[in-house]
């Protein structure tokens, strides 16, 4: 492989272990976003439900 000593090899790990935790984070951040747009949108919907109702009485 490459002529590469112990020090860089070790870098080069914590680097790759690095950037695979952002990345799972990454998902979960987009994962926890869409689930609060939905619960968001929900609640919109359900208050716009409430003013009809309040409307025709």
């Amino acid at each position: 492989m490459f002529d590469l000593d112990q020090e860089t090899y070790i870098y080069l790990i914590i680097i790759a272990v690095g950037l695979l935790a952002f990345s799972m984070g990454a998902k979960q951040r987009k994962k926890r976003r869409s689930q609060n747009l939905d619960f968001r949108r929900r609640y919109q919907a359900r208050k716009k439900e409430e003013e009809k109702e309040k409307e025709t009485k």
